[in-house]
């Protein structure tokens, strides 16, 4: 597709973001974008200057921010260098188009704001207007949720926004290479960030690290590494191992990371927030990943 194509594509998809925010009603069916979650302490403001990704924000004074809970889409590995990639370059022009030349309000749970290795303050950012940034990416299928352990406690509402898009299937949720992905399906889609979803076969502890087997060939099929340092924060330090209430082996799930190659595609989880329960029959579910002994979840 051309400029001229994605123009128009990002310009529908701001007019569902903003009319939603004015308190229209889309007529594609898009909804108001989710306001940022109680519970977050505002600790720090910002002028901001331009968008230099979807997911970072340059100030005036020169600081960098992270959007803390999201990603941006991103080019495989082995693009061409200085090549468009327009799930990229949509995100950023959203994000622009929403916080560029604007007072924003950074907002956390702790007293001071984290910092990552890149020193960008990481942040749940609003506008100054009380538009939750992270929320409207999501929700119009700019960006995917992405978590760290301390976002653990905001992954509720991060999800429910990124599901609004992923129903109505806006944006990269349209588009086939980040679609999400059947466990029994991975050999081919390692080396970059998915969204999968498969039932779980079976739980090995192997020298105190924990393997979710989604296959009855562990050297073949894919499988979740819980290194022994994550298994107390993951609270799976004794049987019978749990999630949201069901026993893993047998529970439908989805999870999301890097895949990469151990023994078939893996993917390491070192945080709850990025391994969901799937209720059996779930608009999210898909039918062709329901593979294995069926556990129905409690009521």
């Amino acid at each position: 597709m051309g400029n001229r194509g994605s123009s128009f594509l990002l310009g529908l998809v701001l007019a569902v973001v903003f009319a939603g925010f004015a308190g229209a009603v889309d007529p594609a069916g898009g909804d108001q974008p989710p306001p940022l979650p109680p519970g977050l302490r505002g600790l720090d403001t910002g002028h901001v200057d331009t968008a230099i990704d979807g997911q970072t924000l340059r100030l005036s004074d020169g600081r960098a921010v992270r959007l803390a809970g999201i990603m941006a889409p991103r080019p495989p590995l082995g693009w061409q260098a200085g090549k468009r990639w327009r799930r990229s370059v949509e995100a950023a022009d959203a994000l622009g188009a929403m916080a560029a030349d604007r007072e924003i309000l950074l907002y956390g749970r702790g007293k001071a704001l984290g910092v990552d290795r890149h020193d960008r303050l990481l942040a749940q950012v609003t506008r100054d207007d009380g538009l939750w940034l992270q929320g409207a990416l999501l929700a119009a299928g700019l960006v995917r949720v992405h978590t760290a352990a301390a976002d653990a406690e905001i992954a509720t509402a991060l999800y429910a926004a990124e599901h609004t898009a992923r129903l109505a299937g806006r944006g990269i949720w349209a588009d086939p290479y980040y679609e999400v992905r059947c466990a029994s399906e991975m050999d081919n889609a390692t080396d970059a960030v998915r969204v999968v979803q498969g039932r779980i076969l079976a739980v090995a502890d192997i020298n105190g690290a924990l393997y979710l087997n989604f296959g009855a060939d562990w050297r073949r099929d894919f499988t979740i590494r819980v290194e022994r340092r994550d298994r107390r924060r993951l609270g799976w330090r004794e049987k019978p191992l749990m999630l949201e209430g069901a026993e893993l082996e047998g529970a439908l799930v989805e999870v999301r990371g890097w895949v990469y190659w151990f023994n078939g595609p893996a993917m390491d989880l070192d945080h709850g927030a990025r391994l969901r329960l799937l209720a059996e029959g779930s608009p999210l579910a898909i039918p062709a990943c329901h593979q294995g002994r069926a556990r129905l979840l409690p009521e």
